[in-house]
């Protein structure tokens, strides 16, 4: 009897050893992790061409990135990485001239539309 019950413990021990623990990562809770610059759709529809730094600022907070070799570019990255789920990335990219939006460039930011570039390239 005693020797049954050691063998049945033993082969539940292998067999979550051989199956690397997934029972037990699907029972976890694990933290949804949050980092950035949080953009939600009204704050950044409300961004427009000729719009000043100092504007955008108040608008959307400091930008998480500022390209030290090119003060006329922006950069509001956000990222989400939910506990059970996929990895999340937005970014919201702003170009200045004398010190006014010139045009914006975004990725994976839902319902927002890009303001069109004018003649000419990037500062």
């Amino acid at each position: 009897m005693k020797f049954r019950i050691i063998l049945i413990f033993l082969l539940i021990g292998i067999a979550y050893t051989l199956t690397g623990c997934t029972a037990a990562n699907t029972l976890l809770y694990r933290v949804n992790i949050q980092q950035g610059n949080i953009l939600s759709t009204q704050d950044v529809r409300q961004i427009h061409s000729g719009m000043t730094k100092e504007a955008v600022c108040m608008l959307l907070g400091p930008p998480l990135l500022m390209d030290t070799f090119n003060e006329n570019r922006w950069t509001y990255i956000y990222t989400f990485k939910p506990g059970k789920g996929k990895f999340v990335e937005r970014y919201l990219i702003l170009y200045f001239k004398n010190s006014r939006v010139w045009s914006i460039k975004s990725h994976n930011i839902p319902e927002l539309f890009a303001i069109p570039a004018k003649a000419g390239t990037h500062a």
